[in-house]
């Protein structure tokens, strides 16, 4: 059995990081990979696209070939202690000390060493000697300034460390995320001046910082096409005034800005950007997550050599 792949989505608050996700863990179970996506945020919007409350603690099968989980810090403190001790009174002791929980929370990257520690037990089958494994891990990621702290985490902790099972749990997780058949980023953001501001940083720290595997970003609610060349040429120099044809060049207008945001994305990362047009009917349904899911799969992942066609329909590949 071959060892999964991780996949981080990550961008701005507010850009739709969560539907990218929902959309891609759609898309891969319906072409038969095992998918899990994981909800780092706390208010369930992950979960609600799945038509759930929430999502467990433990994966929780969402839909068929999907499964949820919602990660929590004192969870995974809790579960890692455990194991690592062995001794389940000697881990009630210390979980149980007030000065052992303060430090936990006060430590910088702890909670961020214990999310990928257990996503590494979720994508590699033999990690831990555990059992429950999936073809593709889905992180919904938290807001961008988290998530690199989230990604440096492992360099950090090799320069702290010099032995023991924490570098080497460590150094695991530092090979996952450097090796680009195993990890990949997705950078989600919108096409407005701020969101792509953020997305350029973002760029230069996965990129030029950590040197990951980084893919074209994707641009999510463009407005969208409303007029051909001719048309918008017609309404735009028209005499004519009134509510409608205002209504027509203020959407002629948006629809431009739009592209010189998505042309100045492409200038910054040397990538063409996956344009993704506003949802005006409400939350996305299954068939609509499936249907942009296998859109993004095959522009995301076919340069990574992840995702194929055959015989006219889609795939998985190299599971």
């Amino acid at each position: 059995m071959s060892a999964g792949r991780v996949v981080f989505i990550t961008g701005k608050g507010g850009v739709g990081k969560t539907t990218v996700t929902a959309a891609l863990g759609a898309a891969l179970a319906s072409g038969g990979a095992r998918v899990l996506v994981v909800e780092t945020a706390s208010d369930g919007s992950l979960a609600h696209l799945f038509e759930r409350q929430s999502f467990p603690s433990q994966p929780s099968e969402a839909a068929p070939r999907v499964y949820g989980v919602a990660v929590e810090a004192e969870h995974l403190i809790r579960e890692y202690f455990s194991r690592l001790l062995r001794v389940p009174f000697l881990a009630d002791r210390l979980l149980q000390s007030v000065s052992f929980r303060a430090l936990t929370t006060a430590a910088p990257g702890v909670r961020e060493f214990l999310l990928l520690e257990r996503i590494a037990m979720w994508v590699e089958p033999s990690f831990w000697r555990r059992r429950q494994r999936f073809d593709f891990v889905l992180v919904d990621g938290p807001a961008t300034g988290h998530m690199h702290k989230l990604l440096r985490v492992p360099r950090q902790l090799l320069n702290l460390v010099v032995a023991g099972p924490l570098r080497r749990t460590a150094l695991y997780l530092e090979a996952v995320l450097g090796d680009p058949n195993r990890c990949l980023v997705v950078p989600v953001t919108m096409a407005e001046e701020l969101a792509i501001e953020e997305t350029r940083e973002t760029w230069a720290v996965l990129r030029q910082e950590l040197f990951l595997n980084v893919s074209r970003p994707v641009v999510n609610r463009i407005f969208p096409r409303r007029f051909s060349r001719a048309e918008a040429q017609e309404i735009l120099h028209s005499a004519n005034g009134g509510p409608l044809i205002e209504a027509a060049r203020y959407a002629i207008a948006m629809r431009e800005e739009a592209q010189q945001h998505v042309r100045r994305l492409h200038q910054i990362t040397g990538k063409k950007p996956i344009v993704l047009p506003e949802h005006v009917a409400g939350p996305p349904g299954r068939t609509d997550l499936v249907h942009m899911g296998r859109r993004l799969a095959q522009a995301l992942f076919s340069d990574a050599g992840w995702w194929m066609a055959k015989g006219g329909r889609e795939e998985h590949a190299h599971l």
